[in-house]
C-alpha cells in the first residue's frame, strides 16, 4: 500500500493517524520509546558507585644523601680497623658497595 492510498483520519489537533492497524501499533511503541528517552533525559544522571581502591603502598625513597649517585645503591658502612696493605688504623667510613666505585658520601 503506497502512502497515497492510505486512508487518514485527521483529528482536531492536526495530527494524521493511519487507520491501517500496523501503522498504529508502530506510531504507538515510537511514542513510548519517544517517553521513555524524555524521562531519561530529565532525571538527573547518577554516577555509578565503585567500591574503594586499596591503598598504594610505595617503596620508600632514599634521600639523595643516603645512595651513591653512579648505582643508586645505599652506602655500605665500612666499620673502623687496621688497612692490610699499610698497617695504618682507619676510622669507620660509607662508601658504595659496587666493587670498584670510588664514591662516598658527601660531608
Amino acid at each position: 500500500m503506497t502512502i497515497e492510498a492510505m486512508p487518514e483520519t485527521v483529528y482536531a489537533l492536526g495530527k494524521v493517524e493511519p487507520s491501517d492497524q500496523l501503522t498504529k501499533a508502530i506510531n504507538r511503541l515510537a511514542q513510548a520509546i519517544e517517553q521513555m528517552a524524555l524521562a531519561t533525559l530529565e532525571s538527573p544522571a547518577k554516577a555509578p558507585q565503585f567500591a574503594p581502591l586499596p591503598s598504594v603502598k610505595t617503596a620508600p625513597i632514599l634521600a639523595p644523601a643516603t645512595v651513591c649517585p653512579t648505582h643508586n645503591a645505599p652506602w655500605k658502612i665500612v666499620p673502623a680497623g687496621v688497612s692490610k696493605r699499610t698497617g695504618q688504623t682507619y676510622e669507620s667510613f660509607a662508601a658504595c658497595p659496587v666493587q670498584g666505585c670510588d664514591q662516598r658520601p658527601p660531608r
